[in-house]
């Protein structure tokens, strides 16, 4: 209501007031004084009285307005939407917040259908739920999608309550309510629990869930299947803390340390659903099982649940006990072999068996653990057995070698060595070698290749045909003769291909007296050359025997073409002229093929000879790696087998009291005490000189600091060091090489630069180590090296070398009396690569 309104109203009742006033007082003329002043003070009160109600009225009028600013506020403003609908459908009244939702603006709302905005598919939860309000008149609420004017959907929360007004028919107050994030997270959270479930029960791992007091709530299909249970039979029946299996077989205090303890446990059991106590079960499963067990707990570290997981383990135990049973077979059949079995690793014998040992006179003993270079009668034969055999073992996964060993006794036996590797992956494993005693067979074959080279060079000198043929009429042996008028390919095939037709049946028929009576016997043949002529023989056959058997055929067969040519040489003089030069170029072809083979042989001979090469500077690599490996274990041995007894001479020999000895004695201790001491100082020093202990326990850095304390105590060379190094430690072949390398540069600025100060940095970075070495001394002419010849040791030559075959440098910049800066540098990318030949 507005204040005009009012004032309007104000004017209305005082018309009305004064229309009755003057009615009063018109009749007042007929009232005594007293009924006046009555009257006068009735309308006192009555004035006081429409007073008091006046303002009771404008009290009230403030009160709807502050309640219809308040409504404004709670509606129309509200967060929810509200909305009245008829109870035919009709949207009667919405607030901003309904009209949002919708996604219009109210005036469009009003006496449209809510239906309207209703998805289709959801249209009849929303006729159910209005039409229980209208019947029951009790609230209601649903969860319904949503149409925006802009077709976009949502889902809502509608609940709905009936009013009833005056005079009017009831309506529905509709509250509504965006819930599409709960729902989004309530379907994220469905899809999770259904994908938490599809794994446990498509898990190939037989799982169950317990509760926190061991009874088990749900298992897997894995798990029905492996222990051939259902549900209806253990869910809510069995408790893992009362299997009596698991009692039996002493497990039940892992099992119990998962509830107690909250803490995971694993093991083995034998498991026969038949046996356990309780249940009643269709079928039965007895397997072995891996179990293991793990706690669930919640945020307070409350255990919830457990998780019991089953693998079956029957068939990895049965396979267990079979290797068991094969390594116990294998082992007997390492002890009776009738051949000489051993195992090798690094060339070290670590197993023989006992035919090994009588194979060859040694003891088991004397074998295991030494190299096996103790069998061969020579470094060459011992390298060339390592090469060959390894070289097989890469190509084709074995090797096999013939070689000689000698015994113990001296004896040399001739051995056919095969081997294999353990793990073909893994050569530090190490290989398994039979040897056998083929010492007869050899001898054998040498005598037969003896009598066959003595036949071999009769039958190739013999201007005659010769061939040998196996008992089948296959040629095994043909003489060069036969090789110049027959195919290539002649050999393991019958002579009766290169027969002609006509003449075969004679040709089977004389191997077959020949076969049958064991004597001599001859047959006549011609054939057609590819030239036209015709080639006549005459051919003897003697047969081949072994013990009185005929096992063979030799067939002799002499070329009398001449003699019967002889009458017909004048007709055919133009036809032996083309047939000249048919066979001149028939020699330039086969000239032509002869040099086109040896240019493909001397390719291949270069080849090898590169190869060769590479051999050689592997097993160079490797002969220098073994030396000072060698070098190494004899410095150790000497510094903790004589340096200490040394040692502990000098000292017992220092705490002797000789004050109180005579004099002669006294002297003698001391001088033998100083000759001690020498001999201390002496293999120290030899110790550093085999192999620095310093270099392989403390790296490149650290063993040139102690080579420069050395050289400058020995030979007063101070050295400048500079140690930036790589902060792991290098391979042990590149840290000896560059060792080595700087000791003998230091060395030989001590003997030709004539100074004596030097300065050596190492430097490292991702990929390269580089040692630099330089002196302001003498200097020299770096080409005139190269005419130098070659000495042992590690030279610039050889440190070129060997640093080139690891992939490195050596540079080297001097000038006669300008110095001498050399530069050393190693791939990173190749330390702890070994050269491909290297040994295991």
């Amino acid at each position: 209501m507005t204040e005009s309104d009012t004032d309007h109203s104000a004017a209305t009742l005082r018309r009305l007031a004064e229309k009755r006033a003057q009615r009063l007082l018109a009749d007042a003329g007929a009232f005594s004084p007293e009924e006046t002043r009555r009257v006068l003070h009735e309308l006192r009160v009555h004035q006081i009285e429409l007073e008091i109600q006046n303002e009771e009225l404008r009290r009230v009028q403030a009160e709807l307005e502050t309640a219809r600013a308040r409504y404004f506020d709670l509606y129309d403003v509200a967060p929810v939407g509200y909305c009245t609908v008829s109870e035919q459908g009709l949207i009667l009244e919405a607030n901003l917040a309904g009209a949002e939702l919708l996604g219009t603006v109210r005036s469009e709302l009003i006496k449209e259908p809510l239906t309207r905005f209703i998805l289709k598919e959801d249209q009849d939860i929303y006729y159910l739920h209005r039409k229980r309000l209208f019947e029951t008149g009790t609230p209601q609420g649903c969860e319904l999608r949503l149409k925006r004017a802009d077709n976009s959907q949502l889902w809502a929360r509608l609940d709905a309550t009936v009013a009833e007004e005056v005079n009017s028919p009831p309506v529905c107050r509709l509250v509504m309510i965006d819930i599409t994030d709960r729902k989004q997270i309530e379907l994220s959270l469905l899809k999770s629990q259904m994908f938490l479930n599809d794994v446990i029960e498509q898990s190939p791992y037989a799982t169950w869930i317990a509760d926190e007091h061991g009874t088990l709530l749900r298992l897997n299909r894995a798990c029905r299947e492996l222990l051939r249970i259902t549900d209806e039979e253990v869910v809510g029946k069995y408790n893992v803390l009362q299997d009596n299996l698991v009692e039996q077989q002493g497990l039940m205090p892992l099992v119990r340390s998962v509830f107690a303890e909250k803490k995971p446990v694993r093991f083995e059991i034998d498991y026969d659903t038949s046996r356990v106590q309780g249940l009643q079960l269709a079928g039965a499963s007895k397997v072995v099982l891996e179990v293991t067990m793990f706690p669930i707990c919640d945020a307070n570290g409350t255990l919830t649940n457990a998780v019991i997981q089953h693998m079956d383990i029957t068939e990895r135990k049965r396979a267990e006990e079979a290797l068991k049973a094969s390594e116990t077979s294998l082992a007997s059949i390492f002890r009776a072999a009738p051949i000489g079995i051993g195992l090798v690793s690094n060339r070290i014998l670590k197993q023989v068996n006992d035919q090994m040992c009588t194979l060859v006179g040694y003891t088991r003993e004397e074998l295991v653990g030494n190299s096996s270079r103790m069998v061969y009668p020579s470094d060459e034969e011992f390298e060339f057995v390592g090469r060959e055999k390894y070289r097989q073992i890469r190509e084709q996964g074995t090797g096999t070698v013939e070689t000689r060993w000698r015994r113990k006794d001296g004896v040399i036996i001739d051995v056919l060595l095969s081997s294999t590797p353990v793990d073909p992956d893994d050569p530090a494993a190490g290989v398994t070698f039979t040897a056998l005693d083929v010492t007869e067979r050899v001898q054998a074959e040498k005598t037969l290749r003896e009598s066959e080279e003595k036949w071999r060079s009769l039958a190739e000198s013999s201007p005659d045909h010769i061939m040998n043929l196996d008992q089948d009429g296959k040629i095994r042996f043909i003489n060069f003769t036969v090789n110049d008028l027959t195919a290539e390919g002649v050999l393991e095939r019958p002579i009766y291909d290169f027969i002609p037709e006509n003449y075969r049946g004679e040709v089977k028929a004389c191997l077959e007296r020949v076969r049958k009576t064991g004597r001599p016997d001859s047959y006549a043949t011609e054939y057609k050359h590819s030239d036209g002529t015709m080639l006549y023989f005459s051919s003897t056959v003697g047969p081949i025997l072994l013990d009185g058997k005929v096992i063979g055929f030799t067939v002799s067969s002499r070329d009398v073409t001449l003699a019967k040519q002889a009458e017909v040489v004048l007709q055919k003089a133009h036809d032996d002229l083309e047939l000249r030069v048919k066979q001149r170029t028939l020699e330039l072809s086969k000239v032509n093929r002869d040099l086109k083979k040896q240019i493909q042989v001397r390719e291949k001979t270069e080849k090898k000879l590169r190869e060769h090469q590479q051999e050689l500077q592997t097993l160079a690599s490797e002969l220098s790696l073994a030396e000072e490996r060698e070098r190494r274990r004899f410095a150790e041995n000497l510094h903790d087998t004589i340096s200490q007894s040394l040692v502990m001479a000098h000292m017992k020999l220092e705490s002797l009291t000789v004050d109180t000895l005579p004099g002669e004695v006294s002297d003698s201790i001391r001088q033998i005490n100083q000759m001690v001491g020498h001999a201390l100082e002496n293999t120290q020093t030899l110790t550093f000189e085999l192999s620095p202990p310093v270099l392989h326990r403390l790296g490149l850095g650290p063993a040139v600091e102690s080579l420069a304390d050395r050289l400058h105590s020995l030979h007063g060379l101070k050295v400048e060091l500079v140690d930036h190094g790589p902060a792991e430690p290098l391979a042990e072949n590149i840290g000896v090489l560059l060792f080595r390398a700087i000791r003998e540069l230091l060395i030989n600025v001590i003997k030709h630069a004539g100074m004596r100060t030097a300065k050596v940095t190492i430097t490292a970075d991702s990929s390269n180590v580089v040692v630099d070495v330089e002196d302001q001394g003498a200097g020299f002419d770096p080409s005139a090296q190269k005419d130098r010849p070659r000495r042992e040791g590690f030279g610039l030559l050889n440190i070129q070398e060997r640093l080139t075959h690891l992939g490195g440098s050596c540079t080297i910049q001097s000038k006669p009396g300008k110095g001498t800066r050399i530069t050393l540098s190693v791939p990173v990318v190749t330390a702890g690569k070994i050269a491909e030949g290297k040994y295991v």
